[in-house]
């Protein structure tokens, strides 16, 4: 019972990691977008949007400042990914190896409720959070790259981060489903091992 409890504690602990990272995530981000905002009203970067309307096509950096707080969401969204499978992960080994079959535990009736249901989290506060922030992110950079009037190919570069970010997506919605399903298999197939050599 010792491994299970330590197990218990283990996956809590994840997900108050989860939570902080989540947490510390949209407030460095949010604070960033607000100082560029800031900046770009008041400052330097306003003069520098009115002097590109007056000569279109050169490089302007004004839109892509409003891109940064990406920088802070992406690895933020990637590293909440890895902590749900780690989750996933051993919460699977307390059901194939320390709950009783017969009677199951905790891992095993959520099992058997996602089983049930077939639910994939699309729209759960972190994905919905995230998602907002891309997308405003993004429209912002397309106003301010309206307004510099700067060539379309410059367009192409705030594809890569959503492209990445929708990729996260498509994982983050499917790890309860598919992690479950996979990490169970593969502890059984273990479990199986040990009773042939034992």
């Amino acid at each position: 019972m010792d491994d299970y409890n330590w197990l218990r504690r283990h996956i809590h602990g994840q997900f108050n990691l989860i939570t902080q990272i989540f947490i510390a995530s949209v407030i460095a981000s949010g604070a960033l977008l607000g100082y560029i905002i800031k900046i770009m009203v008041d400052g330097s970067i306003a003069k520098s949007i009115e002097q590109m309307q007056a000569t279109p096509n050169d490089f302007n950096i004004a839109p892509f400042l409003l891109l940064t707080p990406i920088i802070i969401v992406l690895p933020s969204a990637y590293l909440i990914s890895t902590l749900r499978k780690e989750i996933f992960l051993w919460g699977m080994y307390i059901k194939v190896f320390l709950e009783n079959e017969k009677v199951g535990g905790w891992e095993t009736h959520v099992s058997k409720f996602r089983e049930k249901f077939n639910t994939e989290e699309s729209f759960n506060p972190i994905s919905i959070t995230y998602i907002s922030f891309i997308l405003v992110c993004f429209l912002l950079f397309m106003y301010v790259f309206v307004l510099t009037k700067m060539s379309l190919w410059w367009i192409l570069v705030p594809l890569v981060p959503i492209v990445l970010f929708f990729l996260w997506f498509m994982d983050y919605r499917t790890i309860p489903s598919r992690c479950s399903k996979e990490f169970e298999k593969k502890w059984r197939i273990i479990k199986k091992d040990i009773k042939k050599r034992g």
